[in-house]
């Protein structure tokens, strides 16, 4: 395994690279499945001749930092050998979808985290913050990878007040995740 990143600032910008790779076991829970997984409501079936997965992985952040605002971008590349998943079958047991464990030779993810955080000269207790993650994972020949996420939204609204003695109140936070 290794890393290796740089990050360069100045007054209102930081930018990272990141350059890193990695070694993932197959678990023994992915090789002997057989039967049904009562918290994900499916029947999974295990292989016992997965091999080590690699990754490695390239991203990219640039952030804008301003007295009241900043903005993040982070696009990201991973590229995996021997991924393991859980591959849908086209099977019922025990009123159950089964699922088994395979490998492919060859996954590609990649992706894009955004946000920004508000944070008003008039209202300093006041934060506002949103962000968006997306993320595409191809298997070899295109294929699309089963149970990968959907892109996602997320927001919150903070206020801190930091008011009280004997009870206090810190902050009230509303949040929003589509």
């Amino acid at each position: 395994n290794f890393s290796a990143g740089a990050v360069f600032n100045n007054a209102i910008t930081v930018s990272r690279l990141n350059l890193s790779s990695g070694l993932r076991m197959p678990h023994l829970s992915e090789m002997l499945a057989l039967g049904e997984h009562h918290g994900a409501m499916r029947y999974e079936i295990g292989d016992t001749t997965l091999t080590p997965e690699k990754g490695y992985q390239i991203d990219f952040t640039q952030e804008l930092q301003g007295e009241h605002l900043s903005l993040i971008v982070n696009p990201f590349y991973n590229l995996f050998t021997n991924y393991i998943y859980l591959n849908p079958m086209d099977s019922i047991i025990d009123d159950l979808p089964v699922y088994a464990y395979d490998q492919m030779s060859v996954a590609q993810f990649a992706g894009v985290d955004l946000s920004f955080h508000y944070h008003p000269h008039f209202a300093h207790g006041l934060h506002v913050e949103s962000g968006y993650s997306y993320i595409y994972a191809k298997g070899e020949d295109g294929i699309s990878i089963p149970l990968i996420p959907q892109g996602r939204i997320s927001s919150q609204l903070k206020y801190v007040f930091n008011i009280g003695t004997v009870f206090k109140l810190n902050e009230l936070v509303f949040q929003h995740a589509y």
